[in-house]
Order: structure tokens, then C-alpha cells, then sequence
């Protein structure tokens, strides 16, 4: 995609989205220690309507200062994590877009929805992290 000096970075996004409260608290704790080593900003989001509405906001910034999103699948009552991707990762400049349930979902799903990569819960640390670097890896070169 492009490649980005170190005060470019500064504005690059890594957005969380899950409605548990102690998911949210752990992953604020483990990513946003993750963005701070690299110097990327973490936005910590609780809804799928939350997350639906940063993505439909080009006013914060537009999708390429968006590096990556982690969203959880299952956010009663709004839309599910797999509906938002199917919905935004085909757009130009569209993030990668990291899944994380712990209901079984079929990789053709998967695949055609969008999903970069599938995190089945309980997710382990390495293997968020991991995730995270790779997606990130992939949409910066």
C-alpha cells in the first residue's frame, strides 16, 4: 500500500471493538500497550453501532489512517462484527479487519465476508498480538 515515516505514524489507528467490559479493559491493557510501543493510537469502541459509525465518519479520519480493527462477532442489539466487515472491507483504502467469536463460524464465511483473520475466543495474547502485526504488516507495505 504505502510506506510511512515515523511522524507520519502518528496519526495511524487501531481500533478494538467488543461489548464485554472485561475483554475491553484486557485488550485496552494489551493493545494499547502494543500501539504505544509503535506509536499507534488505540480507539477503544463498545457496540457494533459504535463501531459502524467510526467507520462511516470520514471527518476522525478517512479508512487509510485506519491500520487495523479488532471486532468481536457477537454485539447485541446492534450489527455483528461479520456483518460490519462484509460491509466495509471491499471499500477502497478498507482496513485489514480481525475477527474474534466464540461461536464456530465457517471460513468460506469468513473468507467472503472479508475477514483477514479469525480469533477464536478465549483469544491468547501471543495470538492477538500476532494478528494485530500481521494485519498491520500487510496494509503498510
Amino acid at each position: 500500500m504505502r510506506n510511512k515515516d515515523h511522524n507520519e505514524r502518528e496519526r495511524e489507528i487501531v481500533i478494538c471493538a467488543d461489548d464485554d467490559p472485561t475483554l475491553r479493559v484486557f485488550y485496552n491493557r494489551v493493545i494499547g500497550r502494543y500501539c504505544d510501543e509503535r506509536n499507534y493510537k488505540l480507539e477503544m469502541l463498545s457496540s457494533g453501532e459504535e463501531l459502524e459509525a467510526r467507520l462511516n465518519n470520514p471527518s476522525l479520519n478517512d479508512l487509510h489512517d485506519i491500520v487495523a480493527v479488532l471486532t468481536d462477532n457477537s454485539m447485541p442489539p446492534g450489527p455483528s462484527g461479520i456483518k460490519i466487515i462484509r460491509k466495509y472491507s471491499g471499500l477502497s483504502g478498507a482496513p485489514p479487519f480481525i475477527l474474534s467469536s466464540g461461536d464456530f463460524i465457517d471460513e468460506e464465511s469468513l473468507e467472503k465476508a472479508g475477514v483477514t483473520t479469525f480469533l477464536k475466543k478465549p483469544v491468547r495474547y501471543k495470538d492477538m498480538i500476532d494478528a494485530i502485526d500481521s494485519a498491520i504488516s500487510e496494509r503498510l507495505v
